[in-house]
């Protein structure tokens, strides 16, 4: 249950869904790295059994590539390997960084890790309080909360309407602030029975 006052975080279906989007580049180049070797067991076993013009470039041999495909593919497992290890330290920091705090009259959100961004909402402020989930995030139990509220624009003359996103945030905690940011704003609320 959501507490005003107390700091939260996004939620472990958010983090671990920031862990697979991040680490993702390293999952594809190790997709790639077993895609070449497969098609190097195939291309080698076609040398080895032909000795047609292909073969006779000294570049396709296939004692040139069998030196040459190890080393390929070691370089680009340790890319993966590094891109996997920086996407996790980067998800696993925008997470620890990114606290939302529901206060009495204010959603204070911060976020950032080398720029941290303070964002504090009042509640009179707010207009709509949206969650939006794709079958992606369904699949994931993850969601978009937006809030839109009231502002300036820059020489102040005009209202606008801006956007706070929540992306992504756990289904459950998404719902509560949600709920929460609702009957604070003052939007007839309906809820359903457990």
């Amino acid at each position: 249950m959501i507490e005003l006052g107390q700091k939260y975080h996004l939620g472990d279906r958010a983090l671990f869904f920031m862990l697979l989007t991040n680490v993702s580049p390293a999952i594809l180049l190790i997709a790639v790295a077993y895609i070449i070797l497969v098609a190097f067991n195939g291309l080698s076993q076609g040398i080895a059994q032909s000795s047609d013009i292909l073969g006779q470039f000294s570049i396709f041999s296939s004692s040139n590539l069998n030196t040459l495909l190890p080393s390929v593919i070691l370089v680009i497992v340790f890319i993966a390997i590094i891109l996997a290890c920086v996407g996790a330290i980067v998800a696993l920091l925008q997470y620890r960084f990114f606290t939302v705090t529901l206060g009495e009259f204010d959603v204070r959100l911060r976020k950032g890790i080398f720029s941290i961004q303070e964002i504090t909402i009042p509640y009179r402020q707010m207009q709509n309080v949206d969650i939006v989930r794709s079958l992606f995030y369904r699949i994931f139990g993850v969601s978009k909360l937006v809030i839109m509220s009231a502002g300036h624009d820059e020489d102040l003359t005009d209202t606008a309407v801006t956007n706070t996103v929540f992306n992504p945030i756990s289904k459950n905690i998404a719902e509560e602030i949600r709920i929460l940011l609702e009957r604070k704003i003052g939007v007839q609320v309906i809820e359903k029975a457990s």
